[in-house]
């Protein structure tokens, strides 16, 4: 479950680092460190406490839902503006779906 979690925490470090560069190629200004994310994001941070495990991935699925939301509003406003940043929202977009998917598996009671 740790390396999982991990895995999931690691990817979403790096789809900050994907977009910040993204806005960089497009000559904008960003403020992509994680302290940045962490205060404007939409997700509420859960109090640091020792939780079971289940409650620990409903935590993170939820934090994935809030933003796969608006990032299915970015890739559709992207495609008349700039493809090539409509493709990195797009593969991040797939990325969060198979984390939250095995996340889910992990919870899942047949």
């Amino acid at each position: 479950m740790h390396e999982l979690l991990d895995g999931v925490v690691s990817r979403a470090l790096g789809h900050t680092d994907t977009l910040a560069e993204r806005v960089v190629a497009l000559g904008l200004p960003v403020n992509m460190t994680k302290e940045a994310v962490v205060k404007n994001a939409s997700a509420a941070s859960p109090e640091p406490r020792f939780i079971q495990a289940a409650a620990a991935i409903n935590v993170v699925i939820g934090a994935i839902d809030a933003v796969r939301e608006p990032l299915k509003v970015a890739v559709d406003e992207l495609g008349e503006v700039d493809s090539v940043s409509q493709d990195v929202a797009i593969g991040i977009l797939g990325e969060l779906d198979k984390d939250r998917w095995f996340l889910h598996a992990h919870i899942s009671v047949d």
